[in-house]
């Protein structure tokens, strides 16, 4: 048997942007999974506070249904809960306008980019008003520029929702450009190495200043240390 994770202890704050970042194979998509209760640890506990119906996921491939639309999609959460149609669809409206999906809601899946996929899978992640939010590289696939946008746009979410963030990603610009806080794990099994505080105000748009730099090089350097 495979150890992914092992001594894992953390604690993250509601309301607080939390990026975890290591290796490929470290245990950092298992580790989201038991966050999200998808998995049960073999060993310890896990306490996520507001229980599983206040828990929004993103995965790094959208996972939307091609014979639905946009709005369809976005809204099937509030359908397996038994909301109205008319109450779901002015709710899934609301959220991709928000998302930047405004003209899109009865749009195919094919019809769209990858990065308009992404951000319908991120309005069905939150068209529960989640208290939790947990993205495992949602924003890996894509092209530079719309990767860009989709990490300004979270920045934006994050701010007016108040929601906690628990974030897997392999970049550590894109993390120090969220994160309150960076958790660096260990190759497998996955532990906790660091955590290095982001002490820099929002929203960052420059990533090119000497503070976010620094912060970027402190984080790769406590990653290369891990790996050590």
């Amino acid at each position: 048997m495979t150890t992914a994770l092992e001594g894992v202890d953390l604690t993250v704050a509601a309301g607080e942007f939390v990026a975890v970042v290591g290796r490929s194979g470290c245990g950092k998509s298992t580790l989201l999974r038991i966050l999200a209760g998808l998995l049960e640890p073999t060993r310890g506990t896990v306490d996520v506070t507001g229980g599983s119906d206040g828990v929004g996921m993103v995965f790094q491939e959208p996972n939307l249904f091609p014979w639905y639309s946009v709005r369809d999609n976005v809204a099937l959460p509030l359908r397996l809960s038994g909301v109205d149609s008319a109450a779901r669809r002015a709710r899934a409206a609301e959220l991709c306008h928000d998302v930047g999906l405004a003209g899109f809601e009865e749009a195919a899946p094919h019809e769209l980019s990858g990065g308009m996929r992404q951000r319908a899978a991120l309005a069905r992640a939150l068209i529960r008003d989640p208290t939790i939010l947990l993205m495992d590289e949602p924003f890996g696939a894509l092209d530079a520029l719309t990767r860009d946008e989709m990490v300004a746009d979270l920045a934006d979410l994050h701010a007016a929702s108040g929601a906690t963030v628990v974030f897997v990603t392999h970049s550590i610009p894109e993390a120090v450009q969220l994160a309150e806080r960076v958790v660096l794990l260990t190759p497998r099994p996955g532990r906790v190495h660091t955590v290095v505080d982001v002490p820099l105000p929002h929203p960052r748009r420059d990533t090119t200043e000497p503070g976010f730099q620094d912060v970027v090089r402190q984080v790769r350097d406590a990653l290369e240390a891990a790996d050590s």
